[in-house]
């Protein structure tokens, strides 16, 4: 499983996986899951997320969730937001990939 296929479980359901929809607590339980991964491969579309936000908002070197949390203004407003953005992103970087 890659990060991106967690990240989807996550926010599809969040109840399963951390408890309640919170994107610091989403972001905290796929860092785990990448530390554990013994294999150590980087998922390119996940670490990609951040980069994209940042470049998309114009906001500093912050994590993915952080920039979500200041834009929603509350980790409910944020974790919709996450799903939403998260979701035009894989579309995008789709597009890319098959043009």
């Amino acid at each position: 499983m890659t990060e991106s296929e967690l990240m989807d479980l996550i926010l599809e359901r969040p109840g399963l996986y951390i408890g309640h929809e919170s994107v610091i607590k989403a972001e905290a339980f796929i860092r785990g899951f990448a530390f554990a991964n013994p294999e150590g491969n980087i998922d390119p579309l996940y670490s990609g997320f951040t980069r994209w936000l940042i470049d998309r908002r114009g906001l500093g070197q912050y994590s993915w969730s952080s920039i979500l949390t200041m834009m929603g203004g509350s980790e409910a407003s944020a974790f919709q937001l996450a799903k939403e953005l998260w979701n035009e992103y894989k579309i995008i970087q789709e597009k890319e990939i098959n043009s």
